[in-house]
C-alpha cells in the first residue's frame, strides 16, 4: 500500500535538511549587523553609553581577557553554563562548557582562546545539531518573546501598523496569531528576507510576511520608506546596544516619527549595571559569534554599546517615549536580557 506524503511535509523535511547541513545566523540571541569599526585590542570590545556626548561606559574593558575573568571565577561560570543552556543552545551545553573552560585556562588571550574553541567545536557537535538543537532554541525564544510581548501589551491586543527591527520576520510569525493585526507590515532589517531554508525556518513559513526596509546601517528610517504616524507597535528585539553612537539619535527620532501618539515601542536589551554583567554580556556575544563560525576579526568590527536599564530608559524618554510597565526577564538568562515597555507620547 502506498504512503501519501503531502507537500508541506516534503517541504518541512527539505527545510529540516537544509538547516541541519548548515546554519547561516544565529536564533538564540540578537544578530549584530556587521559593519566596519576600528580594529581594537584582542581582549577588548567596543562599548559605549547611548549618549551622544559620552562614548565610554563605566566598565570598558582594556587588555583584560573575558574568558578567563568568567570561567576563573566558580560563580561566574555557573551562571555562563545557564547561557549555555536556556539562551544559546546550539551545542550540548554540559561539553560546550568543558570545552570553552579548558581553553580559558591555557592563559591566551580572547582572540587565541576564540579561534582554538572555534576550531575544536566539531569536536563536540552531534549528528543532526541543528535540528535537534539550534530550531528547538529558535522555536523556544519565539514562544518566549511572543509571551513576555503579550504580557506587556496588556488587554489592549488589536495593531494598526508594525514594525519589527533586525530580523527577516522571526517574531512577527508568531506573535501575529495571537494578535488582531491591521495595516502595514514592515521589517527593517540589514539583509532582506529570502527564500533560503534559514530564512524560512526563522519565519516559520515559505513566503515572505510584510515588507522589507533597510536597516542601511541604523540611518534615520525615511518617511517615504514609513509614513509619519502611521504604525502602533514597534519591537526592536535586538536591542541599541549594536547602533552606532553618532546614528543612534536620529534612528531613534526616526522610530519616534512612524509610531502614532499611544503608540507602543518594545525593546530588547541588556540591563549591563555592573563590570560582571558587563563582561557576562560581552563573553556571551563572543561565544554567539563564535559559535556560528564568525571569524574573530568581523566578530571584533561589532560595535556593542552595552548600558543599564536605568540609562537606556532615561535615553529614549528624552525622545519622547514613555516608560511603562515592569520589564520582562528570561529566566535561566545571566545576562540580564529584558524586555522594556514605552508609549509614544
Amino acid at each position: 500500500m502506498g504512503i501519501e506524503i503531502k507537500r508541506r511535509d516534503i517541504l518541512k523535511l527539505a527545510v529540516l535538511f537544509a538547516v541541519a547541513s548548515r546554519i547561516e545566523t544565529g536564533f538564540a540571541m540578537d544578530a549584530a549587523p556587521r559593519r566596519n569599526a576600528p580594529e581594537t585590542n584582542d581582549n577588548a570590545n567596543v562599548k559605549t553609553q547611548p549618549s551622544s556626548s559620552d562614548n565610554q561606559n563605566a566598565w570598558a574593558i582594556e587588555h583584560h581577557s573575558n574568558f578567563q575573568y568568567i570561567y576563573g571565577n566558580a560563580q561566574t561560570k555557573d551562571a555562563f553554563l545557564l547561557f549555555l543552556t536556556n539562551v544559546y543552545n546550539i551545542y550540548p551545553q554540559d561539553r560546550f562548557q568543558r570545552l570553552i573552560e579548558e581553553i580559558s585556562q591555557s592563559g591566551n588571550s580572547d582572540k587565541e582562546i576564540y579561534s582554538q574553541i572555534q576550531r575544536r567545536l566539531p569536536e563536540i557537535t552531534p549528528l543532526l545539531g541543528a535540528v535537534r538543537y539550534a530550531l528547538p532554541a529558535l522555536s523556544k525564544q519565539k514562544t518566549e518573546m511572543t509571551r513576555q510581548t503579550l504580557e506587556l501589551l496588556g488587554a489592549t491586543r488589536h495593531v494598526n501598523g508594525y514594525l519589527e527591527l533586525g530580523t527577516t520576520g522571526r517574531y512577527i510569525s508568531r506573535l501575529r496569531s495571537e494578535i488582531e493585526l491591521t495595516g502595514d507590515v514592515v521589517l527593517v532589517n540589514a539583509v532582506a528576507p529570502s527564500y533560503s531554508p534559514t530564512d524560512i525556518a526563522e519565519r516559520g513559513q515559505p513566503t515572505k510576511i510584510g515588507r522589507f526596509v533597510s536597516l542601511n546601517d541604523y540611518a534615520p528610517i525615511s518617511s517615504a520608506d514609513v509614513p509619519d504616524q502611521s504604525l502602533d507597535l514597534v519591537t526592536n528585539f535586538i536591542g541599541f546596544h549594536h547602533s552606532p553612537p553618532e546614528k543612534r539619535d536620529s534612528f531613534v527620532q526616526s522610530l519616534a516619527r512612524v509610531l502614532r501618539p499611544g503608540g507602543r515601542m518594545i525593546v530588547r536589551d541588556h540591563d549591563v549595571d555592573s563590570e560582571k554583567i558587563n563582561r557576562m554580556v560581552a563573553l556571551a556575544h563572543d561565544v554567539f559569534n563564535m559559535g556560528l563560525g564568525v571569524d574573530w576579526s568581523v566578530n571584533q568590527q561589532e560595535i556593542r554599546n552595552f548600558t543599564s536599564l536605568n540609562a537606556l530608559t532615561a535615553y529614549l524618554e528624552g525622545f519622547g517615549f514613555k516608560y511603562s510597565a515592569h520589564p520582562q526577564r528570561q529566566a535561566g538568562d545571566p545576562t540580564q536580557n529584558c524586555l522594556i515597555h514605552f508609549v509614544r507620547t
